[in-house]
């Protein structure tokens, strides 16, 4: 999904800004308001640029397109964007290219709802909760270097060592 004010950043940050989504209207739009290249759902795959970004389908990574990618990182909203991440998220490691688990990316949101739900909805200390997101992800990059494992084995080998520790804790 595409937002006004993620446009409005992104086209101070950086150059060109492709974008595509399966809503023609909607991406005609936002091309006449904004400095973005509209494209082809399929061309985005086998574009080279620096981020390639899945915000809104699962399954946006998947066999048939893996190969043609060109990208440096895919870090994005959707949730579950490998279409079998046992499969491809070794397989865009072997291809250098960085992927940033949607679960990590989402972290906000899930700390947002939380305080939602249990009615203490302090905006502070979800965002100071937010911060620690940067520190996250740099821990899960590290580890999947360190130890020559795909990023997504990376983030469950953090999740599952917490649960472990909080568990011996109790």
């Amino acid at each position: 999904m595409i937002d006004k004010v993620s446009i409005a950043a992104l086209d101070n940050f950086f150059s060109t800004v492709f974008c595509s989504d399966i809503n023609p209207d909607k991406l005609n739009s936002l091309s006449t308001k904004h400095k973005l290249k509209v494209l082809k759902n399929d061309d985005l795959f086998s574009m080279s640029v620096d981020i390639l970004s899945p915000c809104a389908l699962g399954s946006v990574i998947n066999s048939n397109n893996i190969k043609k990618l060109k990208c440096k990182i895919i870090a994005g909203a959707a949730n579950n964007q490998l279409e079998d991440d046992k499969i491809h998220d070794k397989e865009l490691k072997e291809n250098r290219i960085t992927f940033v688990p949607d679960f990590l990316i989402n972290a906000g949101g899930i700390i947002s709802v939380y305080h939602e739900q249990i009615q203490n909805l302090d905006k502070e200390k979800v965002f100071e909760m937010t911060e620690g997101i940067y520190s996250k992800v740099t821990e899960v990059l590290t580890l999947s270097e360190k130890n020559n494992i795909s990023t997504n084995e990376s983030a469950m080998q953090i999740a599952q060592d917490r649960i472990i520790r909080k568990k011996k804790s109790s």
